[in-house]
């Protein structure tokens, strides 16, 4: 397992606690890691390309990647994947803490296959979008147990802000952002401030 001494994201840094060289995640998502994919109408995904279907093994496979981290370099992307890379890390880690190292691509896939949309067959999270190279990064570093939990043992994440607009667009599809939130709560759930990080954007939540 490679570790890091200290990973410089931007302005922001954080110690894994071994001494090693560094390593600099890229500021920006860099370019495609692997072959390209779109959703299909059933919103599972396919090849861009010929638009048959791509089992995830597949994809991680044109990628070079483990599957494990494939998925959590997809989830990044499909989440939240052009926000800041605080807001990256932090979704990576809330993954890793409600999955489990092993349990990430049959929790966020719920037993699929294939990667696709979130509200397709009840999933953790979407793994709709294609990954990145800064993805991938943040992906394997937060895997390997490089870089420190910035959530505090975060394990389920929503956007307040994203839900607002869903819900303007389809009342009776998308629940309000309140109700994610009091759904949450009844669950067992309690909101945690994760540094630099706006709740509006991105509400992280862990067991109380």
């Amino acid at each position: 397992m490679t570790r890091w001494g200290w990973i410089g994201i931007g302005a922001l840094a954080l110690a894994s606690g071994a001494v090693a060289p560094e390593i600099v995640i890229l500021a920006e998502r860099g370019a495609l890691v692997g072959r390209k994919t779109k959703v299909g109408d059933d919103g599972l995904c396919v090849w861009a390309d010929d638009g048959e279907t791509a089992e995830a093994s597949a994809v991680a496979d044109a990628a070079g990647l483990d599957l494990e981290v494939c998925t959590l370099a997809r989830v990044i992307s499909s989440e939240h994947g052009r926000d800041a890379t605080v807001v990256k890390v932090a979704v990576a880690h809330a993954v890793v803490n409600a999955c489990g190292r092993g349990g990430i691509f049959r929790r966020a896939c719920a037993g699929s296959v294939y990667f696709g949309r979130q509200d397709v067959g009840g999933r953790y999270a979407s793994t709709a979008q294609d990954h990145y190279a800064q993805h991938v990064q943040i992906a394997q570093a937060v895997y390997d147990g490089a870089l420190a939990d910035t959530t505090n043992g975060a394990t389920n994440f929503f956007s307040p802000r994203a839900q607002r607009v869903l819900h303007l667009r389809d009342a009776e599809k998308w629940k309000t952002a309140e109700e994610v939130d009091e759904r949450w709560r009844a669950r067992g759930l309690e909101p945690v401030d994760v540094l630099g990080i706006d709740p509006d954007l991105v509400t992280f939540y862990r067991r109380a």
